[in-house]
């Protein structure tokens, strides 16, 4: 359910593509979602759509089509977080008070809700810190069934990197093992895994334990969680 906003202009209203009321080029607002397209169930995020070209209102619309009418200023505050709030959204400018008042529509934006599953559990052969050039495994495994694993990586400096993997039955429940070699300082950093089902795939569990990986004989810092800690 989104929630209410302020402004009850109707969207279908607004309904033809546009270009800047200024310059007669295309804009294309930029969405953006605070503190993290991950968001804990129950949790908080606020969606901000800026632009370049003047445009102060905007109207929020999700893939599944449920909220073409959301209509909102600059930023929207949703919460608490369910799981219908996860999927992918796109915003546009528009200008009430000006004939073809739209802008470009925004980029997607993919809104994760985790901690709808029991967390995995994630682990590292041979366990840190591994030796610059060696073979590291790692292995994140539920005791649930899961057709979805996600491997996030935090580095100092470098933004997020996430890599979906395919599990496979394992006593009982399901897990993923995936192989690096050799390894290098652009391995080392802080690594967590989630679980998700392929019938729900913007829908993920909780997070693993935060892993640690350093690299030995390599100058790195790892980077902290700790800034992060509203992914849990």
């Amino acid at each position: 359910v989104m929630p209410c906003c302020s402004l009850c202009a109707p969207a279908s209203s607004f309904l033809r593509l546009g270009h800047s009321l200024f310059t007669g080029v295309p804009d294309k607002p930029t969405l953006s979602a605070w503190p993290s397209p991950l968001v804990p169930i129950g949790g908080h995020v606020t969606l901000r759509c800026q632009s370049h070209f003047g445009f102060e209102i905007f109207r929020l619309f999700k893939e599944d089509g449920e909220s073409q009418g959301t209509i909102f200023r600059h930023s929207l505050d949703m919460y608490p977080v369910t799981m219908a709030h996860a999927g992918i959204y796109k915003c546009q400018g528009i200008a009430p008070i000006v004939h073809d008042g739209l802008s470009e529509i925004s980029n997607p934006l993919l809104i994760i809700v985790t901690g709808v599953y029991r967390k995995p559990s994630l682990s590292a052969l041979p366990a840190p810190p591994i030796n610059s050039g060696e073979m590291m495994t790692l292995k994140c495994c539920s005791d649930a069934m899961f057709e979805t694993f996600i491997m996030v990586v935090y580095r100092e400096d470098v933004n997020e990197v996430q890599m979906r993997l395919a599990g496979e039955p394992y006593a009982g429940g399901s897990q993923v093992n995936i192989s690096i070699a050799p390894v290098t300082a652009a391995h080392a950093g802080t690594y967590l895994c989630y679980s998700s089902s392929s019938q729900h795939s913007h829908v993920w569990s909780h997070p693993s334990d935060p892993l640690d990986i350093v690299i030995s004989g390599e100058s790195f810092q790892t980077y902290s969680l700790g800034s992060r800690s509203y992914m849990y």
